[in-house]
């Protein structure tokens, strides 16, 4: 972990009023042990808390947050880091005027490194104590804190700005993060320049090609057992939580690792989950597969298969369209014929 640069503002503004008082820091949070180790600590609460992934709506060219990330990280130096913090909160301090229920609080801004990846993130704190931050003669400190509690983070932000540079369009390279589960306050997403956030088709989909590519936690476990018994403990979960699967606790229940599913997902197939999600039936099913067998004829057919017409049922017939098969069949048949 490396902290590169920290700076804290506040915003005072209590619901149901339109009256706002900013308190500005004029110089960056010198970076400590202490310091670095709080970053750490936040990092990892980040991500196992992480509500949504999402990306930038990159035709809303003039964004504060949006047009001085790209400013700073042209120039990553600490003049340029303090007015990108500045005049992102400018705005903001406009937009939520004219939100009634909108309230203030410490906007912690950060830049840092883990494992080679460069992260900016900007941090919603209603309660000072969550992190002991301290007002000094120019600007805000942090002090020695045990622990940080997540459940005291109102709302975060997270650009991962390796997967931003690399400009893949198909990767989800902000984090968001919110204490009202899956619900973002409107005003904070279109803060932070948000674009929409990933499906739940798209999210069901990435899930079951990570679990079908991790496999088994165990090799005596079969691959057809494990799908099915995956299927059936999201069914149940899904019951009992509204709807809704929580990855993290299904990856702990899989192969005792909380964050196993959705860093495979990220690191090998480049694909980001979100942490909570309501699956969707169609993609689920690719984890079941249906099978039949009548005298001398055996069939294991993936659910998937019948959605591409590669497999069809018409007519009290079952036809496959699959060379493949075709030229296996037969070249068994010709070599038992020889």
């Amino acid at each position: 972990m490396q902290v590169n640069r920290l700076i804290i503002h506040e915003l005072e503004k209590a619901a149901n009023s339109v009256d706002l008082e900013y308190k500005s820091s004029d110089t960056l949070t010198t970076v400590d042990d202490g310091l670095t180790n709080l970053v750490t600590e936040l990092h990892i609460a980040f991500e196992k808390s992480l509500t949504k992934y999402s990306k930038f709506d990159k035709s809303k060219t003039t964004n504060a947050v949006y047009s001085n990330i790209n400013q700073y990280l042209d120039n990553s130096d600490d003049s340029t880091f303090i007015h990108f913090s500045k005049a992102s909160l400018n705005e903001l301090a406009d937009s939520i005027k004219r939100e009634p229920f909108a309230t203030g609080g410490y906007y912690v801004f950060i830049d840092y490194q883990v494992n080679s990846y460069k992260f900016i993130s900007i941090i919603i704190v209603r309660n000072k104590e969550a992190f002991n931050i301290k007002w000094t003669v120019n600007g805000f400190s942090i002090g020695a804190t045990e622990n940080i509690n997540i459940d005291k983070i109102a709302m975060g932000f997270r650009l991962n700005c390796n997967l931003y540079t690399a400009v893949d369009e198909e990767r989800n390279y902000l984090g968001l993060v919110s204490n009202q589960g899956d619900k973002l306050s409107k005003y904070f997403v279109k803060w932070v320049n948000a674009d929409k956030v990933t499906n739940n088709q798209i999210n069901t989909k990435f899930l079951v090609t990570a679990i079908k590519d991790i496999g088994p936690p165990d090799d005596t476990i079969d691959k057809d057992d494990f799908e099915r018994s995956v299927f059936e403990w999201i069914n149940f979960y899904t019951k009992q939580n509204d709807k809704k699967i929580d990855i993290d606790k299904l990856s702990d229940y899989l192969y005792e690792d909380p964050l196993k599913i959705r860093n495979h997902a990220s690191e090998k197939l480049k694909k980001e989950i979100d942490p909570t999600f309501k699956p969707n039936n169609q993609e689920l099913n690719r984890l079941i597969k249906l099978r039949a067998t009548t005298k001398g004829i055996t069939v294991v057919i993936d659910t998937d298969k019948f959605d591409d017409d590669e497999v069809q049922i018409t007519q009290g017939m079952l036809i496959i369209k699959n060379r493949q098969i075709v030229s296996s069949i037969q070249e068994q048949r010709q070599s038992r014929n020889a």
